[in-house]
């Protein structure tokens, strides 16, 4: 489908579910029905993995690691970087222009407590956000792991 009647079929989609209406939709391109769907069920060679609302399921498959983005306000991108490079659960950490990326292993009481950690050492914070697994990341996980198996 074009651009156009992608759009239109997502708009009539969510007026049907608006309207009570529940819609099953089967499909390979999970980027593509990832924000029309309130809920979803992922199978795998007949066994269903997960279901329930999207977050929920994109908790329950996606990478345990999260990738976080972290803009500061000039004057803080030195002791941002510092900080995160000393913390046990920060990975893969790439800084430059006021934007550091990296990749976070730990709770999200954990996560919650490197921000105040961060607001703590006077670094002014502009931006924290966390980027979650798509859905075509964690079908390629799944898939993945079917090759790896015997």
């Amino acid at each position: 489908m074009d651009p156009l009647s992608r759009r239109d079929l997502r708009i009539t989609l969510r007026s049907l579910a608006a309207n009570g209406v529940a819609i099953i939709v089967s499909s390979h391109i999970l980027s593509e029905l990832a924000d029309m769907c309130t809920s979803l069920c992922v199978m795998n060679q007949g066994r269903i993995l997960a279901s329930g609302p999207v977050d929920e399921v994109r908790d329950k498959l996606g990478n345990a690691d999260r990738t976080i983005v972290l803009t500061v306000l000039p004057g803080g991108e030195a002791t941002a970087e510092e900080l995160l490079r000393r913390h046990e659960h920060v990975q893969e950490l790439i800084s430059g222009n006021g934007r550091l990326s990296f990749r976070f292993h730990g709770s999200g009481e954990e996560q919650a407590a490197l921000l105040s950690a961060l607001l703590s050492a006077g670094v002014r914070v502009r931006t924290f956000e966390e980027q979650k697994s798509s859905f075509e990341d964690i079908l390629v996980h799944v898939a993945e792991g079917n090759r790896a198996a015997p």
